[in-house]
């Protein structure tokens, strides 16, 4: 019903449709078939009005556990010194994603400390293969408003960028 009203009321033909690194794996290795059936329905559901989707690997201070949403607990590198959790405002948000355990989390998935990064270029790719077929889906955006560390620290420039290409050449 809601890609109806999507399509039909509203006149939209696109969703971004946020999914989250700790729904889809929230044990290493260990997928959450449930979790890619709800998304495939919604992908489906929304196809069948014509609506494009838009799967984005979504985060807000890298984790729900130390942010907003994001990365599961066993994904944290180095482990966090204290759980936080959301909803938060817009404020307490800003202020989460520079927060030290937010940031060390980044610089540990971009160095791939502890295969983090390796971790989540396995998700992803297995997210991809649960979508590949589908005719609905335009593409995958590999992650939301990522923290960019260059701009805190020049000697970390490039570790985005590596990390987009590690995680492109793992779901292509």
């Amino acid at each position: 019903e809601d890609c109806r009203v999507l399509a039909e009321t509203l006149g939209q033909n696109l969703l971004r449709l946020p999914v989250n690194w700790s729904g889809m794996e929230p044990k290493q290795g260990e997928f959450n078939q449930a979790y890619f059936d709800r998304m495939l329905e919604v992908i489906r559901g929304c196809w069948e009005h014509g609506v494009y989707t838009l799967v984005d690997i979504h985060q807000d201070a890298y984790s729900k556990e130390i942010g907003e949403d994001g990365a599961p607990l066993w994904a944290i590198v180095p482990e966090p010194t204290e759980l936080l959790e959301g909803p938060l405002t817009e404020e307490e948000l800003a202020e989460r994603r520079l927060s030290p355990q937010v940031l060390a989390a980044f610089e540990s998935l971009y160095e791939n400390k502890e295969g983090v990064q390796d971790a989540y270029a396995t998700m992803a790719a297995k997210l991809a293969e649960v979508i590949r077929d589908e005719p609905g889906v335009m593409g995958i955006d590999l992650m939301n408003e990522p923290v960019v560390l260059k701009d805190l620290d020049p000697t970390k420039s490039g570790l985005l960028d590596a990390f987009h290409a590690r995680v492109s050449e793992a779901i292509r």
